[in-house]
Formats: C-alpha cells, structure tokens, sequence
C-alpha cells in the first residue's frame, strides 16, 4: 500500500470538502433563510423609516402653524348676536342653540382675521373689536369693542350713571348688542395682558368683506366717554434780558471755570 498516494487523495478529498464548506456558508449569509437578529437591528424595517418620517413631518407642521397662529394670526368664526350689528346681524336667538353642539365650521357665521401681531406691543385704540381670554373662564375666548383705555372715564351703560375711571393696564370693553353682552358692565375692567388679538377684516360671507375699524359707533354712545387729560407743559417764552444773560455767559467761559472751582 502506497502511503504517499494515500496521503495525497486524503488531501484532495479535504481541500474539496473545505471549498464546498465555503461556498455554502457564503450562500447562506449573502440569503438568509431564517430570521437573522443581528441584521434586522442594523437594518431598520421600511415601515418604521416611514413612521419616523410622518412624525417627524407632523412635528414640524405643528411647530410652524403654532408660530404662525400665536405671532401672526389666524381665522376665526364668531358665535352668539352679543356683537350685532357689527357680526351675525341676521343671527336669530335660539334657546336650543349651543356652542358646544355647533360644527366646526359653519358658512351662516360672520368669519373675521384675528391680527395677533398688531396687539403684540398692546397698543390699542378707542373703538377697536379685540379677542380676549374671559376674565371668567380662562377656556373661553371673547370677542368685544374697546371702549375706553386706561385713566380714561366711562359712563355704564345701564342707566345708572355710574362713572368709573379705568385702572391703569386696563381697557373697558363692551358688546355693540346692549341687550345680550356679557362685558364690562357685568366684570368690569379687563387686564390689557388677557389680548392677544384684534379683529381687523371680516373674510365671510363674501358680500361683507371689508376693513374693521373707524371709533366707536353713535349707538354706542361714545360721548360717555372722556378721555384721560394729558400733562400738558406750557413752555414760555425767554425774556429780553434772560436771553442776553445766557449769551454773555457763554461768551466769556473763564467766568464759568471759576465758579465751578
């Protein structure tokens, strides 16, 4: 028995068994066929990319239309007749009626742009229709005419004669309905802080676009009204001789040197 020859066909038979080994092992990791922990951790599924790229996207939507609405402004459909005639004039009162049963969106309602950015700086004026949070429910926005600002005086308008003057950071609003409006007559004052927009243009119904705006209407009496007295400072005209004085004062400075030593 030749071992040489034996020796090298168990040598052949291990280099072939070693290749078919290789090339089997290289199928196996280039098509896995079952499931293989280690690359679906590296690998992430298509649908949670997809996931990530929605919520991603919404957040940014969020972030934008949020600053777009807090700094800006944004639409806005007003309910209940506490401002009529201006808005909802055709507005009938309706006891069933309710906010919270009314649809989002409702074409019979007067439609007006709220500017957030004009009352950024808090800079009002008499006859101005602002959006406020309610002094009684910080979850309920309102909708009302200024009608006097701060140190101004104001007569209520419940026939009473009561005059109040306005506290300082505050405004006296009022509905242009008298007879259902829940406003300043009833709370008083508001704290100027609580506005944080002005209606400033009614965009629906298409046929009563216009700018908002112009003072305070007649029917609402404006003359009750009166506004805060400036200081006024009377400057007076300089005599002859003071002015003459003034001038040799500084025509000659070695006097003034010496008065300040």
């Amino acid at each position: 028995m030749n071992l040489s020859r034996l020796h090298a066909t168990f040598l052949t038979f291990k280099n072939h068994l070693n290749d078919t080994f290789y090339a089997y092992t290289k199928i196996l990791l280039r098509k896995p066929i079952g499931s293989n922990p280690v690359i679906d951790q590296s690998k992430p599924s298509r649908s949670k990319l997809r996931l990530k790229e929605i919520l991603e996207a919404s957040f940014y939507t969020f972030c934008v239309v949020s600053t777009f609405i807090n700094h800006v402004g944004y639409p806005a459909q007003i309910y209940g007749m506490s401002m009529q005639p201006e808005f909802n004039e055709l507005q009938i009162k309706n006891r069933y009626s309710n906010h919270s049963n009314n649809s989002y969106l409702r074409l019979d309602l007067d439609h007006v742009w709220v500017n957030c950015w004009k009352a950024r700086n808090f800079e009002f004026s008499r006859g101005d229709i602002v959006v406020f949070v309610s002094p009684k429910d910080p979850y309920e926005y309102v909708i009302k005419r200024i009608i006097a600002l701060e140190g101004d005086t104001v007569e209520t308008n419940k026939g009473n004669l009561i005059k109040i003057k306005v506290p300082e950071g505050h405004c006296w609003v009022e509905g242009d309905n008298w007879g259902n409006s829940v406003d300043s007559n009833k709370y008083g004052p508001i704290p100027m802080g609580l506005i944080f927009g002005i209606a400033t243009r009614v965009i629906w119904p298409a046929h009563k676009q216009r700018l908002l705006g112009g003072g305070i209407p007649d029917h609402l009496l404006p003359e009750r009204v009166t506004p805060e007295q400036e200081d006024q400072v009377i400057i007076r005209p300089k005599s002859f001789w003071q002015q003459l004085k003034i001038l040799l004062y500084f025509m000659n400075p070695s006097e003034g040197k010496s008065a300040d030593g």
